[in-house]
């Protein structure tokens, strides 16, 4: 798992907006183990009340060689059933749209004009640059940061929950 809290998000997002960062995308992860469609459904409402501009919805996948895909092979932890992670992929598409986000991706949602550039980066095969070393350095232990020089756009991924990112664009 990740090493932070749900009131480390608030707090993130709090304070891009406060410094004048708009363009915010989080990672919504479904099909988690126990995992239920009200799980799902109150992440979805806590996503829809930070009134940001971006969010990718991935459900998980499992790797092999992982702590995880071990345990569920040794049927000590549970995934929910595929026919319950097609209703949560259905919900999740079903709530962002009543929620002002339009589909663009298999997985990404966004509000119109605020489609993400940073995944055009890697479609488009454009390089990008860390900069400032003491803040890569913070950032190899609690963010990813990209910045790219063409257009001059900062990228930061920040962990939300066990398997979800916070993106600023």
């Amino acid at each position: 798992g990740r090493g932070h809290v749900a009131d480390d998000v608030d707090m993130a997002i709090a304070n891009c907006k406060k410094h004048g960062i708009e363009d915010i995308n989080v990672d919504l992860m479904f099909s988690l183990p126990k995992q239920t469609m009200d799980d799902l459904y109150d992440s979805m409402k806590k996503v829809a009340e930070y009134n940001i501009s971006h969010i990718s919805c991935y459900s998980l996948i499992l790797e092999q060689k992982t702590k995880l895909y071990n345990q569920v092979r040794d049927k000590k932890v549970t995934l929910p059933s595929n026919e319950t992670e097609e209703k949560m992929y259905n919900e999740v598409i079903n709530f962002l749209t009543e929620n002002g986000y339009e589909q663009y991706e298999i997985s990404n949602f966004a509000r119109p004009g605020h489609e993400s550039v940073h995944n055009s980066s890697y479609w488009k095969n454009i390089e990008y640059y860390l900069s400032d070393y003491s803040l890569y350095l913070w950032c190899l232990h609690h963010i990813m940061m990209n910045f790219n020089l063409e257009n001059k756009k900062l990228s930061l991924s920040i962990p939300i929950d066990s398997a979800a990112r916070l993106k600023l664009i």
